[in-house]
């Protein structure tokens, strides 16, 4: 998953394995989840105007496209939804929880 690289995903910094649970450090997403913010779940209620959504809605697709065409082998997320769309700082759409099947 380290090596899973592109700007609609979101970075794996590290990891750490204990005995009983595992860490998965990511890149900090300040805007939270596209679910927090369009439920009002979110520090801040934002309105989007249909340029922000599409621009949030293409940033998810080139994501998913990128692990389903381009990464080898190809990952299939199996679990996307609102709350898996992180977004950064410029909220520009971040896929996440990779639940995935190689």
């Amino acid at each position: 998953m380290g090596d899973i690289k592109h700007r609609n995903v979101v970075t794996l910094h590290g990891y750490y394995t204990a005995p009983h649970y595992n860490l998965l450090v990511y890149e900090l997403m300040p805007n939270g989840s596209l679910d927090a913010v369009l439920h009002g779940k979110s520090k801040e209620k934002k309105d989007f105007d249909w340029e922000s959504r599409y621009r949030i809605a293409l940033g998810a697709a080139r994501g998913i496209s990128y692990l389903h065409h381009d990464c080898i082998p190809h990952i299939i997320h199996r679990d996307i939804k609102s709350s898996n769309i992180l977004l950064d700082q410029k909220m520009e759409a971040r896929v996440s929880d990779l639940d995935w099947l190689p």
